[in-house]
């Protein structure tokens, strides 16, 4: 008796288990109600009858209705769709929409609900227009009233067809296909229910992405077409956002263009003769950050051999042990030595040596290199601010208004359009941030003073510039206006001027060895102070950035046929 219990409750286990294991998501039933009125416009009703089983259905449908595809003369066209009311189990239904490439898809269901398991009936009422076709001979609606898009078998369907009492029973002709796109199937029956109405019924299921089409011509002239102002408005709801980006397109170009013309343009530049001192007051960093309305790495480079050339700091450059690897730089202090300072090169020596006698130039010395960043670019940005405008408020609204205007493009699923306006607000970025940016009179004043000062030093070594003669560049002078020459990139031709000065003088440059600089890479000379005065700049600039956590090569990377038609499935 036990076992023969046994056995019965294990047959009903595996009866229940067989049933559940074998619960598939589908649509049990896809009835579809469609009217053509006389001015072409198709009032449709839809009833969706799903099983869900928490799998793809967990909040609900969604539906897919394209509206951009050529017509049925082949031209590419915007039909209009508009969803009148929304149903589930009779009771309306929370929904939603989204733009796809192509046309509308509509979200049935709430966001923040899961459905219980079982079977649901989704009512989608809505209208469209431009779904007919007009011919030479004959008009025809040629729609795809089940989709080939759905996720889910479909059981059975049935397809209602109602057209206007005017057009002639005898002019009706009507066929269908089912299967996948482009399939000349005919798995399906069809009843007149009427002189002008008639009703499709599927004779087999429809596997995912098989869906049906019929085709229903009758007599031309009939059926309107949609007036322009119809076509107008449906392309005016298909792109609304697409012209509204235009328009703030335009607007935000227009705001840089006028902003640059009224407030960016440059006052006119001086007449540039060779100076043989920088603008008084301005250091070597300060020139720099006003030659480039910002801060740049080189400014804190030039800003440490100035100090160096000033007898506070030695500075020293080492070959590396490691081939291909770049030279490894030292900073350290000079004890007793006269220190001419500035305010900011002493500030800045204290917060990179700390309290340190020697240190290397070196990510792991990046606290002190990101707090002297810091505080340079924060001193000059407040000394200089009389001498330019970034008219940094004009800029932002402007571009915002372009990358906005973007995204308006790529929301209206034009693609190929909102990667043009993408470039071209990339585009206007680059060109007014240069633009925008605005010399003050007093700015263009000393600007005028930092070429010509820069000219000297590109043209020392010629000794004259068009009957100008150049002072003799004695030692300290070379010294003095060295680290302007790296903050202006002049030092090959001031490092020249100086060599021929030297020569003229009956001294051997080779044996001129700079207190403020020592290295095993040859002879103090031309090339190899431009090469270590590239290599000071991008080592300081490597210092003063945070050393990364992880590698991405040792674990640490991670990858981030006619009109109607569409589909759906479950979210």
């Amino acid at each position: 008796m036990k076992c023969t219990q046994v056995l019965f409750s294990f047959l009903i286990f595996n009866l229940i288990f067989s049933q559940i294991s074998h619960a598939e998501e589908k649509i049990s039933n896809y009835e579809v109600s469609i009217y053509l009125k006389d001015d072409s416009t198709l009032e449709i009703k839809e009833v969706i009858t799903v099983n869900a089983e928490g799998h793809k259905i967990k909040r609900g449908i969604f539906r897919d209705f394209p509206t951009d595809y050529p017509n049925a003369n082949g031209i590419p066209t915007i039909v209009d769709f508009t969803i009148v009311k929304v149903l589930r189990d009779d009771l309306p239904e929370t929904y939603h929409t989204e733009r796809m490439s192509n046309g509308t898809r509509i979200y049935l269901g709430d966001k923040n609900k899961l459905l219980s398991y079982g079977t649901y009936k989704y009512e989608i009422n809505f209208t469209t227009v431009g779904q007919v076709g007009f011919f030479k001979d004959h008009d025809e609606l040629y729609f795809n009233a089940i989709g080939q898009g759905w996720d889910f078998p479909i059981e059975n369907v049935e397809v209602n067809v109602i057209l206007p009492n005017k057009i002639p029973p005898a002019s009706i002709k009507v066929d269908g296909f089912t299967g996948r796109t482009g399939s000349t199937a005919r798995a399906f029956t069809t009843q007149k229910l009427g002189d002008n109405q008639f009703k499709f019924r599927t004779t087999k299921t429809l596997a995912p992405h098989e869906g049906f089409t019929f085709v229903v011509a009758f007599e031309k002239g009939i059926i309107k077409k949609p007036t322009v102002t119809m076509q107008l408005n449906s392309f005016l709801k298909r792109y609304y956002n697409a012209i509204i980006g235009t328009f703030v397109s335009a607007a935000g170009f227009l705001i840089l263009f006028l902003g640059w013309v009224f407030r960016g343009i440059d006052p006119k530049k001086g007449t540039i003769i060779p100076r043989f001192s920088p603008p008084e007051d301005f250091s070597p960093a300060a020139v720099l950050y006003l030659q480039n309305m910002g801060y740049s790495p080189k400014c804190l480079s030039s800003l440490i051999v100035s100090a160096a050339t000033k007898g506070a700091i030695k500075i020293t450059e080492e070959d590396p042990q490691i081939i291909f690897m770049k030279n490894k730089i030292k900073i350290s202090r000079i004890e007793g030595q006269s220190k001419d300072l500035t305010i900011e090169e002493d500030r800045i020596l204290d917060l990179i040596l700390g309290g340190s006698q020697e240190i290397e130039v070196d990510k792991k010395n990046f606290v002190g290199f990101a707090a002297a960043k810091s505080y340079l670019s924060s001193t000059l940005k407040t000394k200089l601010q009389p001498y330019y405008n970034l008219n940094s408020g004009i800029f932002a609204i402007g571009c915002i208004a372009q990358f906005f205007a973007t995204y308006l493009v790529f929301s209206s699923g034009l693609t190929v359009l909102g990667f043009f306006f993408l470039a071209a607000s990339i585009l206007n970025f680059g060109v007014f941030s240069y633009l925008i940016k605005r010399y003050s009179e007093k700015g263009r004043k000393i600007l005028d003073e930092v070429e010509g000062f820069k000219m000297y030093l590109e043209t020392a070594e010629k000794d004259s510039y068009e009957n100008i003669t150049y002072p003799e560049i004695s030692q300290s002078i070379f010294e003095r206006f060295l680290p302007y020459a790296v903050a202006l990139g002049a030092e090959a031709s001031w490092m020249k001027g100086f060599k021929n000065a030297l020569e003229k003088a009956g001294k051997d440059y080779d044996q001129y060895q700079p207190r403020f600089y020592s290295g095993n890479i040859g002879n103090f000379n031309t090339n190899s102070f431009s090469k270590f005065s590239s290599n000071l700049t991008d080592t300081i600039s490597s210092a003063s950035t945070a050393p990364s956590k992880s590698s991405g090569s040792s674990g640490g990377g991670f990858s981030g046929g006619g009109g109607g038609g569409g589909g759906g499935g479950g979210w």
